[in-house]
């Protein structure tokens, strides 16, 4: 408790502001600070944080930016099962690892950071003497957790819990591990059990243990796609080919993906020069980067067509634009993004219809953007991507970036295109001339730049 600075915040609605008061602290600050809420109606103010257990959450230096509230058990009618201070000046989730003032002693140590989903796992990792755990803000894994993580450890071991969501955070977390330049292992916790129980029942030991034995990832990910797709048909093993090699082929490590095309030609039994050059297609695809894994690799539980892999940069773009209070930003987003730029279905009938939406001076919700969606999975990867998490650090920025990426993008495979065709022996000269006049046009389009968005 003294480690962790834990405390209570009292069940009532004014227990902070009647400290602060009793301090002469202005309630606007604390406002700004994410402790105390406006009300509606008035100028009065809320606490935020009512009848919970707290973590303070500290900067690298140890100094508090933040706060968790985890709701006492038992209580669960009393709202969500944790409460987190919104994006400060000073608090910025995507940026912040929770322990890791407490934990970088241990993690250069060993040179290896453990990964845990929540407050609870890592306390109770670091009561019994393993002291290298930290826990991301959320259960997945960003680029900038794994950058801050790096100037301390030359490895990561994830070790979420044994259920759906933990191997669903472990999945989430691919691309961005992928491409920090870390070692990436995982410790499966067997079920029922979270680190804590496990710990509270198995002892200090079988844990470091489990973390010792901890499997690559990309033994990891075999595995959960031989269990998810259990070869009953070509589909099947399609599926494992092309969720394997999407991910292997980002590693750009040629000893890495011929092991891993050797592994799967063998679980799949079909001869490894197959492998190879379905991996090397998978490669070649255009920008199927770190997607959702639950759209990534599709697990067929319904029976219509599993829908197409969907890159980061339209899944945070669909995610946005559904929840984005602000009319500003989107406005801007609605007149810079070309639909003919997005190729996942379900997100281009998103933006569709969030574009018509805003037309008519519509907030663009699910709920009315939802009956406007044909494709049949249209439901399902759209309520999911709503219910995740959806702070948007950067938004302006990121917004311009993604957007930018996916014009490239998309300008880059339509010069291809119109190079193969000229150079095709059906080109007559006037077509030849077309095709030259378009390419010129692209190519003005690519070095074009785009008009600031505010903050960005």
């Amino acid at each position: 408790v003294k480690k962790f600075q834990l405390g209570y915040a009292p069940l009532t609605w004014d227990g902070t502001l009647r400290w602060s008061r009793s301090r002469k602290h202005d309630p606007k600050l604390l406002e700004q600070a994410g402790l105390v809420i406006r009300k509606e109606e008035g100028n009065d103010y809320y606490d935020r944080f009512r009848g919970r257990l707290m973590f303070p959450i500290n900067d690298v230096q140890g100094r508090p930016i933040g706060f968790s509230g985890r709701i006492i058990e038992g209580d669960a009618s009393k709202g969500a099962k944790y409460v987190n201070s919104p994006e400060t000046l000073l608090f910025k989730k995507g940026q912040v690892i929770y322990g890791l003032d407490k934990a970088k002693r241990a993690i250069l140590d060993a040179k290896s950071a453990v990964i845990c989903e929540g407050q609870l796992d890592l306390i109770a990792c670091h009561t019994a003497g393993i002291e290298n755990v930290v826990a991301p803000q959320g259960t997945a894994l960003t680029l900038q957790h794994a950058r801050l993580v790096k100037r301390y450890a030359d490895e990561i071991v994830l070790c979420f819990d044994s259920d759906k969501a933990g191997t669903d955070a472990a999945l989430r977390s691919m691309d961005d591990l992928i491409n920090s330049g870390l070692n990436l292992r995982v410790a499966n916790v067997p079920a029922p059990h979270d680190p804590d129980s496990f710990i509270a029942e198995q002892g200090s030991d079988a844990f470091r243990d489990l973390v010792t034995k901890a499997e690559g990832f990309f033994d990891f990910l075999l595995r959960y796609l031989h269990s998810a797709f259990p070869q009953a048909s070509d589909k099947d093993r399609m599926a494992i080919v092309h969720g394997m090699g999407t991910a292997v082929m980002k590693t750009g490590n040629a000893v890495l993906i011929d092991t891993y095309a050797q592994k799967t030609a063998h679980l799949i039994n079909v001869d490894v020069t197959s492998i190879r050059a379905e991996f090397k297609k998978t490669n070649r695809a255009p920008d199927f980067s770190s997607g959702p894994p639950l759209e990534d690799i599709q697990i067929p539980e319904e029976d219509f067509e599993p829908l197409p892999y969907c890159s980061s940069k339209e899944y945070w773009l669909m995610k946005w634009v559904l929840t984005e209070e602000e009319e500003e930003p989107l406005e801007w987003l609605f007149a810079h993004l070309d639909l003919q730029w997005v190729r996942h279905p379900v997100v281009k009938e998103v933006l569709l219809a969030a574009l018509d939406a805003h037309a008519e001076h519509k907030k663009p919700a699910t709920t009315l953007i939802l009956p406007q969606c044909q494709h049949p999975g249209a439901e399902r990867f759209i309520t999911e991507a709503v219910a995740e998490a959806h702070e948007f650090p950067n938004r302006e920025r990121q917004c311009r970036d993604y957007v930018l990426l996916l014009r490239d993008k998309y300008i880059e495979q339509e010069i291809q295109h119109q190079k193969n065709q000229l150079v095709s022996d059906q080109a007559s000269e006037e077509k030849q001339l077309e095709i030259t006049r378009v390419l010129m046009d692209l190519r003005r389009l690519k070095v074009e730049p785009l008009s600031p968005l505010a903050d960005s």
